[in-house]
């Protein structure tokens, strides 16, 4: 009996250790202090309102570890431009800027995928070697993989996925290339009679903060990181992230 009693007082004294570190991490964190992230616009994931899944899912971490997050939504051009500047401590997505020495990353908290689609059954069993003379729309900015280095292709690069989409239904392209969850969210009634091969996507990306590393913001990403971790285990996250909740791709 007196050792089941230690076991106990051993794992509670444990627990208790594990929190009281965190707490102290958060205690060093001003409650006035501050994080500026900096995206693209994501219909449904970052909204211009502030209303997306990505939107509601950071602002939920913001409140719980105790920091002000602040979200800009720019035009592609002016978001790489506003964080080399260093005006922004954060951007949205990781591959828009190179990982160095300079930048730490948060844990991933959601998951994203692109696929070549058309509206086609055939589409089911696409492979990037069947590519030939065909003419796809990409939206700027954002990473396909080998596909846009493949020879005898064409590109209309377009601003959203609903242009994508647009072109794709008017023939003006063979495919589009659409990430998911991204295209659901953004035209739900069209993505929905798209066909692609859900076994060959073309990227496979881990959702993720890009920031400067710096003490600040070191601190905060410990914060984000406990944060994401408590709301997947709670099953918050699911919650959260709604519509735009990906697994991770086995």
């Amino acid at each position: 009996m007196r050792n089941f009693v230690k076991i106990v007082c051993f794992i509670l004294m444990a627990v208790t250790s594990l929190t009281v570190s965190h707490a102290q991490t958060i205690k060093e964190t001003d409650k006035n202090e501050q994080l500026s992230l900096v995206t693209l616009s994501f219909p449904g994931l970052f909204n211009e309102d502030g209303g997306g899944y990505y939107d509601t899912y950071l602002q939920r971490i913001a409140a719980l570890e105790g920091f002000q997050l602040t979200i800009k939504v720019l035009p592609s051009m002016r978001v790489t431009k506003d964080y080399t500047s260093r005006k922004s401590d954060c951007i949205f997505p990781s591959n828009l800027i190179t990982i160095s020495s300079d930048t730490i990353q948060t844990d991933a908290f959601n998951y994203a995928r692109s696929y070549l689609a058309n509206f086609k059954p055939s589409s089911r069993n696409l492979s990037l070697q069947d590519m030939q003379e065909t003419t796809i729309s990409i939206r700027t900015g954002l990473d396909y993989g080998a596909l846009t280095t493949m020879p005898n292709l064409t590109f209309l690069k377009v601003s959203s996925e609903i242009q994508s989409l647009r072109l794709l239904r008017a023939k003006r392209v063979q495919y589009a290339a659409v990430y998911f969850p991204d295209v659901m969210l953004e035209a739900p009634l069209i993505a929905s009679r798209l066909y692609y091969n859900a076994q060959e996507p073309l990227t496979s990306i881990d959702e993720r903060l890009v920031c400067w590393k710096s003490d600040k913001n070191d601190r905060l990403l410990q914060s984000i990181n406990y944060a994401i971790k408590t709301l997947s285990e709670s099953g918050e996250d699911k919650i959260l992230l709604g519509a735009s909740y990906l697994s991770k791709l086995k």
